[in-house]
């Protein structure tokens, strides 16, 4: 799994180049009104999935492994009314192994941050942490990007605004690791921002698993869960296997 000085060197980024997404928060929303608090989002990162589910009125945990990712959120969140900012608990930690003195009516691992989890026992244990924190009649989603969608971002050249007046040039590529249990993609990327006629050049490896449909659902079956649906977008059209897309799965105890 990324550790979590990976995404410290690239959280000043991660907003400019993945803004948030209305129809994303308002999916995510839909359940939370569903289900009510508590909710705990894995993976929270900079929070543009975890502020709009707090605006809605619930109790919402965040919880990531990088201290970059969380201290933007943090910033995010001292800008928000008091009564909104109190309903939000931050936490550094870890996926796999958490541990939080209360169950959850929603848990969320969105924007594929599962497929950081590049062993299957990592996976295992994360699911298990899963199981542990969801009430009985909660729901678990679960975004990933399928093998042939994934391996579309081997090679990648786009340029984003820097919000400051300039440009960021972001070069990536990716090695794939077919031999690995489950099989891998190295993602090596570089950003070159440049401020006031000069150019700061940021390097960063990320690794993502390569997981399809059959095989997170043999893994959610096997760790105790029964998947009742499968997404293919944010708009809850059924799954196509002709249809390269994002898939997003909703899981209940068994």
């Amino acid at each position: 799994m990324v550790n979590e000085e990976s995404y410290d060197v690239v959280a000043r980024f991660y907003d400019l180049e993945f803004p948030e997404r209305p129809e994303e928060s308002k999916f995510y929303v839909e359940y939370v009104k569903q289900l009510g608090s508590p909710v705990l989002e894995l993976g929270c990162g900079t929070g543009k999935v975890l502020i709009p589910i707090a605006r809605s009125g619930v109790e919402v945990w965040g919880l990531d492994l990088s201290e970059g990712m969380l201290a933007i959120a943090k910033k995010k969140i001292e800008l928000l009314v008091k009564e909104m900012a109190s309903r939000i608990t931050l936490m550094k930690g870890d996926m796999r192994n958490f541990s939080i003195p209360k169950k959850f009516n929603l848990i969320t691992v969105p924007f594929c941050s599962f497929q950081l989890l590049t062993t299957i026992e990592d996976q295992k244990k994360t699911l298990r942490c899963v199981h542990h924190h969801l009430t009985k009649k909660g729901l678990f989603i679960i975004d990933l990007i399928p093998p042939q969608l994934l391996a579309k971002a081997k090679n990648l050249v786009k340029e984003i605004e820097n919000g400051k007046g300039g440009k960021i040039k972001i070069t990536q590529r990716g090695e794939d690791d077919l031999s690995s249990n489950p099989p891998l993609l190295h993602v090596y990327r570089t950003y070159e921002d440049e401020q006031n006629d000069k150019k700061k050049i940021v390097t960063w490896r990320e690794t993502l698993c390569y997981i399809s449909k059959e095989e997170i659902e043999n893994l959610l079956t096997s760790e105790g869960f029964i998947v009742s649906n499968v997404f293919r977008n944010f708009n809850k059209d059924p799954y196509d296997a002709q249809i390269a897309s994002e898939l997003y799965f909703l899981a209940r105890h068994k």
